[in-house]
């Protein structure tokens, strides 16, 4: 991240905070690099943080709130854990096992095909067990496969502990206070443009209220 940051110093023009804020209010044009950090990960209070001070830069930093608020992994981190955890064939083997009939339309399959994931890149496994969780099974039967899939990849004992993973309401004040950005994320990170309108307005309000 260093290496990146110093070759970006080289080749861009970073505005101040006040800059681009005045620059959002009054609409006029600007040319320039912005740096954002989504999701609320550790390692962006552990390593950016750090290295933006180092170098008197400033950051936009989107967490989702739902690990805070329900001490969860966000279901897309679970998606990624279990495929690191299991290997691409496993993990779609597993959850093949798992998937029944009624949990996916054939009205969202056929939709699916023809729109969703389209300019993915990665192995074939990886895309179609992505698809199948992001798109294709329903949020009322998604997270207890998951958990189902968390326990087969670590064993009851060994799944990781979110506070190695994502930053505590501590560590986002602690950015705040050295001059970052905080933006919001939603609650739980679901894909909005499959969500119900209500659930979107609550995942989006529900984040900025936090």
């Amino acid at each position: 991240f260093r290496k990146q940051i110093l070759w970006l110093l080289k080749s861009f023009y970073f505005p101040t905070k006040d800059e681009f804020v005045d620059a959002c209010l009054s609409g006029k044009k600007w040319r320039g690099t912005i740096l954002t950090f989504d999701d609320g990960l550790l390692d962006h209070y552990q390593f950016v943080l750090p290295i933006l001070k180092e170098h008197n830069l400033w950051g936009i930093f989107f967490p989702a709130t739902g690990p805070l608020q329900n001490n969860r992994f966000l279901d897309v981190h679970r998606i990624h854990l279990i495929l690191g955890g299991l290997g691409p064939e496993k993990a779609l083997t597993a959850l093949n096992e798992l998937i029944l009939p009624h949990m996916i339309s054939e009205h969202d399959r056929a939709d699916f095909e023809s729109s969703t994931y389209l300019r993915q890149f990665g192995d074939g496994r990886s895309v179609t067990f992505k698809r199948l969780l992001n798109y294709l099974i329903s949020d009322v039967y998604k997270p207890k496969i998951l958990e189902n899939l968390m326990l087969e990849s670590f064993g009851e004992n060994s799944i990781p502990s979110i506070d190695g993973f994502y930053m505590s309401a501590d560590h986002i004040r602690e950015l705040f206070s050295n001059g970052m950005v905080i933006g919001a994320h939603s609650v739980n990170h679901p894909i909005l443009s499959q969500c119900e309108e209500i659930t979107q307005e609550e995942e989006i309000y529900g984040s900025c209220d936090y």
